[in-house]
């Protein structure tokens, strides 16, 4: 299955947490080690001390009383918590999956269009009555309707086009006949629907206004009729009628026409049948409830209005939109067992829907509409805990009608887990509660100060050897240490033992790596010119510091820092399968940010002549011998040709770009990221190398943290041609999606940041977002050679 640009970045933020997750785990191990080293006199008295407390027990009985009576009330604090926790997270990943699915029915209404060469806003989607009914059940949604957005050049041709296109109507209702469970009750149906509409087979010849008497359409558009629906039911002559010139739906289309975004309407109860905005809206929802011959009876509560844009393209024109209703209950139904009972949610929306509140009762799986306003008993209100405006559409706009979900418990809840044994026992627990407490606490504080003392020593030691080693190497050495009897100091007992009492040595061949190896043209000059010491060192914590962060993320390993040079490796201690793209990703990155934090922020405080400071980098592939000198200030260290080779890419490189070797070049081509290459006209002349043959790497990453860019990707993967802006950003910014038909939903994609100008490109490749890469701003100047040539044998650095 390919992966999409939102599974990459779920990759890359699993990958943090795991690495995060894994040094903790690498503490802990450690912290264990020492604490087990307690001296015999503080096990005695936890012995001594716990015969006192068992002594205490036996003698007062009753305050097992005590025990659970406070059980009773953490049972309710735990339960509430835990019930509150299920109910949001249900609420939010329920929101979350059905709009996807929404989407994605957009997406494929806009990609089917394409396919079969229809153009908007002519436009019938196939089968629709059967795929529909796949996304009514992933979204929990009782009905969709498909609109398209008819103009008045375009009005007569899609008349003729729905007269012609009509079909869909009775094939769908073939379809109802022939996948039924049972019979539909045509009584009920036949007592909404008046005998006109279900004597009609045919839709209506022309898009049709609303009665006469409300809101006329504007003479010069838009239309916006009903086309399909689903489920469908025998009703011909509602087709074609123009929703766009119904007074109570006007305002969200207007809204859905400037924003062009999701949006939800304000909530109505249904059943209040003297409100215009619900008038004949409970006959429907019950017509469609019947056609899918759903298990559900509306009886009372909100139910919202939901729209959702169709564009012809990503990044194209809006040419129709989805509605449906959302009937906030089942939000609220099915997420907590039997046996929890009482506990209130309150559904509330902003100020731009009008403020409302609406509460619901839920005992179990089911979920009661209890009425409008916020019910919740006063007394509980310190409980509350919520989901935030914006849960529903994730996101939050001002201007914008966004829901907030409230949980609170009830004092029915509260009554389910209290007795009223504990009054008459509570002389006796107070007096015993007191004794027992104090023999505890002396204990508790005794054990505390050892404990802390003990974990202190065990971070320290533990952070100490995670910053000098990776979490392999780690655990070889931690297992050699807990061999060794008694353990004692990590470093006098194993980095420190002669060479010559060594069993083995920690050491390994790693085949497939890529080594970074990047020096700062200029620094020599600049660290010279009467520079305060201070200010070097301001210079290269601020700029290798943001490259340890971006090392994290991208899953490359510092190996460490030499001066003003970095060295930094791929494929090293697990291996990676794309070692090389990842280390050229790494370097564009850190170009870039290097050159954001001089210019942003540096040069305000070490002098314009900072700005002169570029970064020069070389990469190279293939194997290394890594691993642990045992001795005095041990470290992890390099070995081989590959390293050298690498500080002769960057010694012989020019000052702002990235130039690679022949062999991560071929690395790189495999890999589809050819047009990331350029060829160094005439390569280099290297020590002890020769003539030797080099590009230079400018990778176009889209998942650059650092610069504004866009990207724009090609080939065969999961997101077509796309542009994507974060949320909430101006007009010009605001995220958009566009999808290739041609190559599938995500095979480009482009990302753009607010204010971005910038482009990215990349070529086509073999995945999903595959081929992206970051060009980073204000790169383009010609640059000479820097006078400096580091290399790794000893040349410079």
């Amino acid at each position: 299955m390919m992966k999409t640009v939102e599974d990459d970045v779920e990759d890359m933020m699993d990958f943090s947490l795991s690495h995060h997750m894994e040094n903790e785990e690498v503490s802990t191990r450690s912290s264990l080690r020492i604490a087990k080293s307690e001296d015999r006199w503080v096990r005695y008295w936890r012995i001594m001390l716990m015969l006192v407390l068992l002594a205490v027990a036996v003698g007062v009985s009753v305050t097992v009383f005590l025990v659970f009576q406070q059980k009773e009330e953490d049972d309710f604090h735990r339960a509430y918590e835990d019930h509150a926790k299920k109910i949001l997270g249900s609420f939010k990943r329920n929101a979350v999956m059905r709009l996807s699915a929404v989407e994605s029915l957009a997406v494929g209404i806009a990609s089917s269009a394409k396919a079969q060469g229809q153009v908007w806003p002519n436009v019938t989607f196939p089968d629709f009555e059967q795929r529909v009914r796949y996304v009514l059940d992933l979204a929990w949604m009782i009905s969709l309707q498909f609109y398209p957005i008819v103009q008045p050049a375009t009005l007569d041709g899609y008349n003729a086009f729905t007269v012609a296109n009509q079909g869909w109507l009775q094939e769908g209702l073939d379809w109802q006949e022939a996948n039924r469970n049972g019979n539909f009750n045509e009584t009920f149906e036949n007592a909404i629907l008046p005998a006109p509409l279900r004597s009609m087979t045919r839709i209506p010849n022309k898009v049709r206004q609303w009665p006469r008497g409300q809101r006329p359409l504007p003479p010069n558009g838009p239309y916006i009729p009903l086309w399909q629906i689903c489920p469908v039911f025998p009703a011909w002559s509602g087709i074609s009628h123009n929703s766009y010139g119904q007074p109570t739906r006007r305002p969200y289309w207007d809204q859905l026409l400037e924003n062009q975004e999701p949006l939800v309407t304000t909530a109505f109860d249904y059943t209040n049948t003297s409100n215009p905005a619900t008038a004949g809206k409970l006959a429907s929802l019950m017509l469609y409830s019947n056609r899918r011959e759903l298990a559900f009876e509306y009886e009372a509560g909100p139910v919202s209005d939901f729209y959702w844009p169709i564009f012809e393209e990503d990044g194209g024109p809006l040419v129709g939109a989805l509605s449906g209703y959302v009937y906030w209950q089942v939000y609220f139904e099915n997420i907590l067992p039997g046996d929890a009972q009482g506990m209130m949610a309150v559904l509330e929306n902003n100020e731009v829907c009008g403020g409302q509140s609406f509460t619901y009762l839920i005992n179990g799986p089911s979920a009661t509409y209890i009425g409008p306003g916020d019910l919740s008993e006063p007394e509980y209100h310190e409980w509350k805990r919520e989901t935030g405006f914006g849960a529903f559409l994730n996101s939050y706009d001002d201007d914008k009608c966004h829901y907030n979900v409230k949980i609170y418990p009830s004092k029915q809840m509260e009554d389910g887990f209290t007795t009223s044994g504990p009054m008459i026992f509570a002389i006796i627990v107070a007096a015993t509660f007191v004794f027992t407490s104090c023999v505890f606490l002396g204990y508790d504080s005794f054990v505390e100060v050892r404990q802390k003392a003990v974990m202190k020593t065990a971070v320290q030691s533990t952070e100490v050897v995670n910053t000098l080693f990776p979490e392999p190497v780690r655990n070889r050495l931690f297992d050699e240490s807990t061999n060794k009897a008694p353990p004692q100091n990590f470093h006098s007992t194993d980095l420190e033992q002669p060479a010559a009492e060594k069993e083995d040595a920690i050491a390994d061949l790693y085949e497939n790596c890529t080594v970074f190896f990047a020096d700062i043209a200029g620094f020599t000059a600049w660290s010279g010119n009467n520079r305060e010491p201070k200010d070097v060192f301001k210079l290269l914590e601020a700029l290798y510091g943001v490259f340890d962060k971006i090392a994290a993320k991208r899953a490359v390993f510092k190996v460490e820092t030499i001066g003003d040079c970095y060295l930094a490796i791929t494929g090293v201690p697990k291996p990676q399968k794309d070692h090389a793209v990842i280390m050229a990703k790494f370097a564009a990155e850190c170009m870039t940010a290097m050159n954001q934090i001089i210019h942003n922020e540096l040069i305000h405080s070490l002098g314009a002549d900072t700005a002169d400071l570029q970064m020069r980098v070389g990469i190279h592939s293939g194997p290394v011998t890594a691993g642990v000198l045992r001795g005095e200030r041990a470290r992890f260290q390099l070995f081989g040709d590959t390293v050298n080779t690498a500080s002769r890419m960057e010694s012989n490189g020019l000052a702002g770009r990235i130039q690679a070797s022949m062999s991560t070049t071929e690395l790189l081509i495999a890999a589809g990221k050819k047009e990331w290459l350029e060829e160094r006209e005439g390569g280099i002349e290297a020590k002890g190398k020769g003539r030797l043959r080099t590009f230079w790497v400018t990778p176009r990453s889209s998942r650059s943290s650092i610069g504004q860019r866009s990207v724009r990707s090609s080939d065969n993967g999961h997101l077509g041609n796309a542009v994507i802006r974060p949320p909430g950003a101006t007009e010009a910014t605001e995220d958009e999606l566009v999808s290739s038909s041609e190559n599938g939903p995500g095979d480009n994609a482009a990302f753009r940041s607010p204010g971005t100008t910038d482009e990215i490109s990349a070529a086509p490749g073999s995945g999903p977002v595959d081929n992206a890469a970051v060009l980073s701003p204000g790169t383009t100047d010609e640059v000479a050679f820097a006078d400096e040539s580091p290399s790794w044998d000893g040349e410079s650095c």
